[in-house]
Protein backbone atom coordinates (compact mmCIF):
# COMPACT_ATOMS: atom_id res chain seq x y z
CA UNK A 1 0.00 0.00 0.00
CA UNK A 2 1.83 3.58 -0.93
CA UNK A 3 2.52 5.42 2.38
CA UNK A 4 2.45 9.05 2.54
CA UNK A 5 6.40 10.40 3.44
CA UNK A 6 6.18 13.94 4.23
CA UNK A 7 10.06 15.17 3.94
CA UNK A 8 10.92 18.64 6.08
CA UNK A 9 14.31 19.85 5.18
CA UNK A 10 16.25 22.66 6.98
CA UNK A 11 18.40 24.07 4.28
CA UNK A 12 20.60 25.78 7.08
CA UNK A 13 21.38 22.20 8.27
CA UNK A 14 24.30 20.14 6.61
CA UNK A 15 27.19 21.86 5.78
CA UNK A 16 28.99 18.74 6.16
CA UNK A 17 26.33 16.10 5.54
CA UNK A 18 25.60 14.61 1.89
CA UNK A 19 22.74 16.42 1.11
CA UNK A 20 22.33 13.50 -1.95
CA UNK A 21 20.84 11.07 0.21
CA UNK A 22 16.89 13.35 0.37
CA UNK A 23 16.89 12.99 -3.49
CA UNK A 24 18.25 9.36 -3.26
CA UNK A 25 15.86 8.31 -0.63
CA UNK A 26 12.87 10.13 -2.36
CA UNK A 27 13.44 8.31 -5.30
CA UNK A 28 13.75 5.19 -3.25
CA UNK A 29 10.34 5.65 -1.94
CA UNK A 30 9.17 6.99 -5.32
CA UNK A 31 9.91 3.79 -7.23
CA UNK A 32 8.20 1.60 -4.16
CA UNK A 33 4.83 3.29 -5.05
CA UNK A 34 4.38 5.67 -2.19
CA UNK A 35 3.67 9.56 -1.79
CA UNK A 36 6.13 12.10 -0.98
CA UNK A 37 6.01 15.91 -0.50
CA UNK A 38 9.10 18.24 0.40
CA UNK A 39 9.35 21.09 2.43
CA UNK A 40 11.94 23.22 3.11
CA UNK A 41 12.27 25.04 6.29
CA UNK A 42 12.28 28.77 7.05
CA UNK A 43 13.10 28.79 10.88
CA UNK A 44 12.77 26.38 13.26
CA UNK A 45 9.24 27.61 14.35
CA UNK A 46 8.11 27.08 10.44
CA UNK A 47 9.71 23.22 11.03
CA UNK A 48 7.30 23.00 13.57
CA UNK A 49 4.36 24.41 11.61
CA UNK A 50 5.29 22.34 8.55
CA UNK A 51 5.14 18.93 10.95
CA UNK A 52 1.64 20.12 12.10
CA UNK A 53 0.54 20.55 8.37
CA UNK A 54 1.98 17.06 7.72
CA UNK A 55 -0.18 15.66 10.34
CA UNK A 56 -3.02 17.28 9.13
CA UNK A 57 -2.82 15.64 5.46
CA UNK A 58 -2.20 12.35 6.57
CA UNK A 59 1.42 11.55 6.76
CA UNK A 60 2.22 8.04 7.23
CA UNK A 61 5.65 8.89 8.46
CA UNK A 62 7.83 12.14 8.51
CA UNK A 63 11.01 12.56 7.88
CA UNK A 64 13.34 15.72 9.02
CA UNK A 65 16.78 16.24 7.46
CA UNK A 66 18.08 18.80 9.87
CA UNK A 67 20.56 19.45 12.88
CA UNK A 68 18.75 19.01 16.71
CA UNK A 69 16.93 22.49 16.68
CA UNK A 70 15.01 21.40 14.13
CA UNK A 71 14.36 17.89 15.12
CA UNK A 72 13.35 19.37 18.21
CA UNK A 73 10.70 21.51 16.64
CA UNK A 74 9.37 18.81 14.58
CA UNK A 75 8.93 16.56 17.29
CA UNK A 76 7.40 18.91 20.07
CA UNK A 77 4.59 19.57 17.25
CA UNK A 78 4.28 16.05 17.46
CA UNK A 79 4.32 15.23 20.99
CA UNK A 80 1.91 12.72 21.70
CA UNK A 81 1.15 11.59 18.10
CA UNK A 82 1.98 7.69 17.10
CA UNK A 83 3.41 9.03 13.86
CA UNK A 84 7.01 7.62 13.01
CA UNK A 85 9.57 10.09 12.80
CA UNK A 86 12.87 9.49 10.86
CA UNK A 87 15.60 11.90 11.02
CA UNK A 88 18.27 12.17 8.63
CA UNK A 89 21.42 14.11 10.85
CA UNK A 90 22.27 17.50 8.99
CA UNK A 91 23.24 19.20 11.65
CA UNK A 92 27.01 19.87 13.57
CA UNK A 93 26.49 17.89 16.69
CA UNK A 94 23.32 15.47 15.86
CA UNK A 95 22.97 14.10 19.28
CA UNK A 96 19.88 12.58 19.54
CA UNK A 97 20.00 11.08 16.07
CA UNK A 98 23.39 9.84 17.60
CA UNK A 99 22.19 8.32 20.61
CA UNK A 100 19.21 6.50 18.66
CA UNK A 101 22.25 5.14 15.96
CA UNK A 102 21.33 6.92 13.03
CA UNK A 103 24.17 7.98 11.13
CA UNK A 104 22.45 9.43 7.94
CA UNK A 105 23.35 7.50 5.32
CA UNK A 106 20.95 5.86 2.45
CA UNK A 107 21.64 2.26 3.79
CA UNK A 108 21.12 3.32 7.09
CA UNK A 109 17.78 5.50 6.10
CA UNK A 110 16.56 2.39 4.25
CA UNK A 111 16.49 -0.36 6.84
CA UNK A 112 15.46 2.17 9.25
CA UNK A 113 12.16 2.66 7.20
CA UNK A 114 12.15 -0.96 6.45
CA UNK A 115 13.26 -3.19 9.35
CA UNK A 116 13.57 -0.33 12.29
CA UNK A 117 11.69 -0.60 15.46
CA UNK A 118 9.30 1.96 16.10
CA UNK A 119 10.36 3.35 19.71
CA UNK A 120 8.95 5.52 21.85
CA UNK A 121 10.44 8.90 22.85
CA UNK A 122 10.45 10.33 26.11
CA UNK A 123 10.19 14.24 25.85
CA UNK A 124 11.53 16.38 28.71
CA UNK A 125 9.72 20.08 29.62
CA UNK A 126 11.48 23.23 30.55
CA UNK A 127 9.49 26.22 30.52
CA UNK A 128 7.05 24.93 28.22
CA UNK A 129 9.16 23.56 25.51
CA UNK A 130 10.09 20.06 24.94
CA UNK A 131 13.57 18.99 24.48
CA UNK A 132 15.24 14.98 24.01
CA UNK A 133 18.56 14.58 24.19
CA UNK A 134 19.81 17.23 26.04
CA UNK A 135 18.75 20.76 27.83
CA UNK A 136 21.45 23.13 29.07
CA UNK A 137 20.25 26.09 31.29
CA UNK A 138 22.64 28.67 32.78
CA UNK A 139 25.70 29.03 30.90
CA UNK A 140 25.45 26.47 27.66
CA UNK A 141 21.99 28.38 26.50
CA UNK A 142 23.73 31.41 26.70
CA UNK A 143 26.32 30.28 24.40
CA UNK A 144 23.89 29.00 22.29
CA UNK A 145 21.53 32.13 22.36
CA UNK A 146 24.70 34.56 20.95
CA UNK A 147 25.48 31.43 17.87
CA UNK A 148 21.52 31.82 17.28
CA UNK A 149 21.82 35.66 17.12
CA UNK A 150 24.72 35.83 14.30
CA UNK A 151 24.28 32.62 12.48
CA UNK A 152 23.64 33.17 8.45
CA UNK A 153 24.22 29.59 7.96
CA UNK A 154 25.42 26.29 8.92
CA UNK A 155 26.98 26.18 12.19
CA UNK A 156 30.89 24.64 12.66
CA UNK A 157 32.93 23.87 15.36
CA UNK A 158 34.58 26.51 15.20
CA UNK A 159 31.40 29.23 15.37
CA UNK A 160 31.47 27.78 19.12
CA UNK A 161 34.81 29.50 20.29
CA UNK A 162 34.13 33.17 20.38
CA UNK A 163 30.64 32.34 21.63
CA UNK A 164 32.36 30.70 24.13
CA UNK A 165 34.89 32.71 25.38
CA UNK A 166 32.95 35.37 25.72
CA UNK A 167 30.50 34.32 27.69
CA UNK A 168 32.82 33.13 29.89
CA UNK A 169 34.06 36.44 30.75
CA UNK A 170 31.02 38.19 30.98
CA UNK A 171 28.31 35.68 32.25
CA UNK A 172 27.00 36.19 36.03
CA UNK A 173 26.17 32.51 36.86
CA UNK A 174 22.16 32.59 38.40
CA UNK A 175 21.10 31.05 41.17
CA UNK A 176 19.25 27.80 40.17
CA UNK A 177 17.24 25.78 42.56
CA UNK A 178 16.99 22.14 40.45
CA UNK A 179 14.70 19.29 42.17
CA UNK A 180 14.56 15.96 40.91
CA UNK A 181 12.32 13.16 42.02
CA UNK A 182 11.41 15.62 44.81
CA UNK A 183 14.74 15.95 46.02
CA UNK A 184 16.43 19.48 46.30
CA UNK A 185 19.70 18.74 44.01
CA UNK A 186 21.36 21.99 43.69
CA UNK A 187 20.54 25.72 45.11
CA UNK A 188 23.21 27.83 44.42
CA UNK A 189 25.34 29.86 41.31
CA UNK A 190 25.25 26.62 39.27
CA UNK A 191 24.84 25.98 35.27
CA UNK A 192 22.49 22.87 34.64
CA UNK A 193 22.25 20.04 31.71
CA UNK A 194 19.51 17.72 32.13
Amino acid sequence: MPRRYFFIVNPKSGSSADITIIDRLRNYLRRQGHIIQLDLTRSLAHAGRLAAQAIDFGADVIIVAGGDGTVRSVAETMAGSKLPLLILPFGTENLLAQELGIDGTLPNAINILEHGKLRKLDLGLANDRHFMAIAGVGFDAEVIERINQFRAGHITHSDYVWPICRTFWEYKFPHMRVSADGKMICDEPALVFV
